[in-house]
This record gives structure tokens, sequence and C-alpha cells, in this order.
């Protein structure tokens, strides 16, 4: 009997459409990922408020409607998500590159940017994750993996 297929869950925030639709379709088709798409930073809050740390990685962007995608990195951070992040962005100086990462991103991708680079840099950032990631629950005095990370042999496949 074949195991039906296991998709780890990706955080999209971007608020051009055209660029959005592009990115849900190329995620989506690499058949690893479900991509929960956000178009404001306040859609990307109440997802992460509804689905809590169940988000494998982010991708976000920078220059948005509503505000800034590395301030929204920023206050994952400070809520205690550890999850990979990325930076996508227009703004290509060394001091947009290093204020992204200062705030807490894991990598920033300028645009415009190939999708097969993205999809390496996701999967690379995901087997770095899949690596490093063990949580201690001091109450039942358990040390596991991620839950999400069950899910990723994909990535140890070869992906």
């Amino acid at each position: 009997m074949k195991a039906a297929p296991m998709y780890l869950p990706i955080l999209l925030l971007e608020d051009n459409a055209d660029v959005r639709d592009l990115l849900v379709e190329a995620l989506s088709d690499n058949g690893a990922f479900a991509v929960y798409a956000a178009t404001t930073i306040g859609e990307a809050q109440a997802l992460v408020a509804e689905r809590g740390d169940s988000f494998a990685a982010a991708v976000l962007d920078v220059s948005l409607s509503d505000g800034d995608g590395r301030q929204f990195c920023a206050d994952l951070r400070r809520q205690g998500f550890h999850l990979p992040v990325i930076l996508l962005s227009g703004l290509s100086s060394e001091d947009d590159v290093v204020r992204g990462l200062e705030a807490g991103a894991d990598d920033y991708l300028v645009k415009p940017f190939s999708i097969a680079e993205l999809l390496a840099r996701v999967a690379a950032k995901l087997r770095v994750a899949a690596r490093n990631d063990v949580r201690l629950d001091a109450q039942s005095r358990t040390v596991s993996s991620a839950h999400w990370l069950r899910l990723a042999g994909a990535f140890d496949a070869g992906f």
C-alpha cells in the first residue's frame, strides 16, 4: 500500500498578484509544498495565528502595500518562530540585504530571480533546519524533532 503524499506547509507573503500566482504555482507544482498565500501582513499574521508553528518555512516579500516584510520577519522571530525565512525584494543594495538578514531572515533573494534558484534555496534551508531542529519538552522530559521534519524525506532523497 502506497502512503498518501505529505506536503510541507509554506507561508508565502506577496502583494503582487502576478508574482504571487507564479510563486504559488511553482512551489505547489514542486510536489513537496502546500502553499498558504497572503497578500498583506494582516493576512499573514492571521495565518500564523491560526496555524501556529506548523509552517516549515516562509517566503516573504519585503516591500508590501501595508508594511515591510523585514519587520514581519523580525516580529516572527520575537514571537519565537524559528522557521527558515527567505526574503524577496527588488531592493538590491548591500544595505538592503544586510537589513533583511539582520531582521532575522535566513536568506535574501533579489528580484528578478529564477524559480529554480528559489526552489533550491527553500530546499537548502529546510535541509539545514532538519539537521538542527530539535525540541525539548521539559514537562515530559522528551526530546524530538519538529513534527514537520518527519515529512522531509524528500529532502534526504535528493530534492
